[in-house]
């Protein structure tokens, strides 16, 4: 054997040793991870200032230091729950390290089902582990019930596991609320079923902000608000993004359950949810909540909404983009149900300079809820209706009927063959929708009367109130019903004109008060008469001095009508 033999068999020799050395090594470090069973936690004393003591921690276990900080210095695993909160007031940071826990049975990452208060977690990366048994359920990355003043801060949390959650804090079950919480600048991503990434019940005074929740699994929502064990109230929900991937999933869901959900602050979030039946926002039963500066797309759903309001009171809904490209998937849905049990009326919403947008569905659907208001919207279908408006019988003798609604000055763009704006009846043999106003509106196609002999259902408008800002008003007290392509043609409002042509559907020509604003400014004098198509009015009537500033007379159906 020469001698670039030997040196070769050598260098193999070597780099064997040095390869076992290392696998050795390596296989040492996952066993010590696997072996620690947090029973007790192996900390380092740093320093003490005032009543504020500072431990390296080295391992999984229990924390009961109050008032302590625990900072970890190298990343550590369990077979079930890592650390456990027993004492108020602990800082655990995590400095950066991993902590991965429920190896082999049920647990948590952080738990603090004590209830202890003043917590902070920082700059921790918890994760479960692909090779987790099957088994597993209800092993969340952090579990807070019943304490307050947690803060979840700079944290980044993977769960692979079946109804498992990123975060949870709650309040305690009837009893307790949650407040005052912070949960910020987080990654959150769980893969699973039934796993939102953040979930938060019974609690008040959130902060939920600068987080990114990433969910797959179906059935889980990016953030969760739910109302099953108490109240929840007065959040702050801002500048998230939120994506989700599975089917059945929602980017935000805020469900009253059993207790009242009011007073919540969703602002310039970033949501995007996909799957079979997805939606951006769903509130579902909340009083009095701000949405306001958000995007929320749906994207390849074949149902659902990019938001969804049921049983909604007093929300303002502004300045908000919604998107939704699913085939069977609406841009905004606002619904009232039958009220039960803390069920409340869907009324006194205002949507306000909105952009609400659907590729293949209806773009806007209000379905038997009264007094609300869209002003200044762009609202748009590419292959369907603009809006839709529908009344319908909920329960035998209960009628929902969307009325005392207000449509100004918003922007409708509807399919080449669908209408922009549409009133119909689900189930009703005759609906009547009072009150509507239309102010500085225009609108192009649309149906009043959507009765077919296959489905003898009509729907007609009762003292509906047509609205030009500057020039007058027209105010019909006998129900109007009609379809046409160009509603703004066929009712016009101008300086000392209105005009009302029924030729395209004899429904409009119905008797009707006018009001002529700012009229004094004509000089009309004590010989002014009211004329209709050119000739003095007889059947007219007027309740106001011709001469008045506003003007308000009567009229019987159609025509064209000034003063003269």
């Amino acid at each position: 054997m020469n001698n670039n033999s030997i040196r070769t068999v050598t260098f193999v020799f070597i780099a064997l040793i040095l390869l076992n050395i290392f696998v050795t090594l390596s296989l040492a470090s996952t066993s010590t991870l696997e072996e620690d069973d947090a029973s007790v936690a192996r900390v380092e004393f740093v320093e003490k200032v005032g009543t504020t003591s500072t431990f390296n921690l080295k391992s999984c276990g229990p924390l009961n230091v109050s008032g302590a900080t625990y900072k970890l210095i190298k990343d550590v695993s369990s077979r079930d729950t890592c650390f456990t909160i027993l004492a108020d007031g602990i800082t655990l940071d995590g400095a950066g390290h991993k902590v991965y826990y429920a190896k082999k049975s049920n647990g948590y990452g952080v738990n603090n089902v004590g209830g202890y208060s003043n917590l902070t977690l920082k700059r921790l990366i918890i994760s479960t582990v692909s090779s987790s048994p099957n088994s597993l359920k209800f092993d969340h990355n952090i579990y807070s019930y019943g304490g307050n003043n947690v803060v979840i801060s700079g944290n980044t949390l993977i769960n692979h596991i079946n109804s498992s959650s990123g975060i949870i804090v709650q309040g305690i079950n009837g009893g307790t609320t949650a407040s005052n919480a912070q949960i910020l600048n987080n990654v959150v991503k769980t893969g699973d079923y039934n796993s939102p990434g953040i979930y938060i019940d019974n609690s008040i005074n959130f902060s939920i902000s600068e987080n990114s929740v990433h969910t797959k699994g179906s059935i889980s929502p990016g953030l969760q608000i739910a109302t099953y064990m108490g109240s929840s109230s007065n959040h702050q929900i801002n500048n998230n993004r939120i994506r989700t991937l599975g089917s059945f999933s929602k980017g935000i869901s805020a469900e009253v359950n059993n207790f009242p959900l009011e007073f919540l602050s969703i602002s310039q979030n970033d949501i995007t949810t996909s799957g079979l039946l997805a939606y951006g926002l769903i509130l579902i039963n909340s009083n009095h909540n701000e949405i306001l500066d958000n995007s929320i797309d749906t994207l390849n759903a074949r149902a659902g909404s990019s938001v969804y309001l049921q049983n909604t009171r007093n929300v303002s809904f502004e300045g908000n983009s919604i998107t939704s490209k699913g085939s069977y998937s609406k841009g905004l849905v606002v619904i009232q149900s039958q009220p039960e049990n803390n069920d409340i009326t869907a009324l006194g919403n205002k949507f306000d300079s909105n952009s609400i947008t659907s590729t293949k569905d209806v773009a806007l659907i209000i379905d038997g809820s009264s007094y609300n208001s869209f002003s200044n919207n762009k609202i748009s279908s590419s292959l369907n209706d603009a809006i839709n408006l529908i009344s319908k019988e909920q329960t035998p003798g209960i009628n929902l009927v969307p009325n005392n609604t207000l449509f100004l000055g918003n922007v409708l763009k509807s399919g080449k063959s669908f209408n922009d704006l549409v009133f119909f009846s689900n189930n009703l043999p005759s609906a009547y929708i009072s009150d509507i106003t239309f102010l500085d509106q225009v609108i192009s196609k649309y149906v009043f009367d959507s009765g077919s002999s296959s489905a003898p259902w009509h729907t007609y408008l009762n003292s509906p109130t047509f609205e030009n800002s500057k020039y007058g008003k027209l105010t019909f007290y006998s129900p109007i019903g009609g379809f046409g392509k160009n509603l703004s043609a066929e009712i016009q409002i101008k300086r000392n004109l209105v005009l009302i042509n029924a030729t395209v559907y004899s429904g409009l020509s119905r008797p009707a008060n006018i009001t002529l604003y700012d009229m004094s400014g004509l000089n009309f004098g004590s010989d002014a008469r009211i004329y209709r198509d050119g000739q003095i009015c007889a059947s007219c009537y007027n309740f106001t001095p011709l001469t008045a500033d506003n003007v308000i007379f009567n009229v019987s159906g159609a025509g064209l009508y000034s003063l003269q």
